[in-house]
């Protein structure tokens, strides 16, 4: 029968646990994906989920795809009161983007979030907002 050295074990067990706690608490980064040939490239949030262009424009080509509406991103978003609900820890500040002191839940998606080009924080056009939020991908 063979021996195993306990405190070894437990050792490589408290690493190993670290490391996934150091991991998941990790921000991802997300980019364009600037190694698309398309005209317009997929955000890398999107990639990991294997989403395609059909995904949210439906069949066709790029050329006859249309901007798309909110009501598209919320077939997955699900709604604009669950993102608000998700991010509820902000609203003690008033500082919920998606349920902001100005606008509520009516906020266009695309104010800030843009499909194939960089996101833009919309807040920051004329507040600081560095102290209360995080980048926008």
């Amino acid at each position: 029968m063979k021996t195993y050295n306990i405190p070894i074990l437990l050792l490589l067990l408290m690493g190993g646990v670290i490391l996934l706690v150091l991991n998941v608490n990790e921000p991802k980064t997300y980019v364009m994906d600037v190694n698309s040939n398309s005209k317009y490239p997929i955000k890398s949030y999107h990639q990991e989920l294997q989403l395609e262009c059909k995904n949210c424009h439906g069949e066709g080509s790029e050329e006859d795809y249309e901007e798309l509406e909110d009501e598209q991103c919320l077939t997955c978003h699900k709604s604009k009161e669950y993102l608000a609900q998700r991010i509820s820890f902000m609203e003690k500040d008033k500082t919920s983007p998606h349920n902001s002191y100005h606008d509520g839940t009516t906020l266009s998606c695309y104010e800030c979030h843009h499909s194939h080009e960089k996101s833009v924080n919309m807040c920051a056009d004329c507040h600081n907002v560095e102290t209360w939020m995080k980048p926008i991908k």
